[in-house]
């Protein structure tokens, strides 16, 4: 778990950091891709996890 809130905390430092006129790099596009991809896989997981149980949280 450490590694995903290094991660995270990373990623948030970068995207507070960088202007936004600022055109992205091709790593920092594919990365904060990734990024949002893994969340959605993790809240859909954390979804079905809740349904499975009956319950939401």
């Amino acid at each position: 778990m450490g590694w995903w809130t290094d991660l995270r905390r990373r990623f948030s430092r970068r995207a507070s950091t960088t202007p936004p006129t600022a055109a992205p790099r091709e790593a920092d596009r594919l990365e904060a891709d990734l990024d949002a991809r893994r969340h959605q896989a993790q809240q859909r997981a954390r979804m079905h996890q809740a349904q499975d149980f009956g319950s939401y949280g």
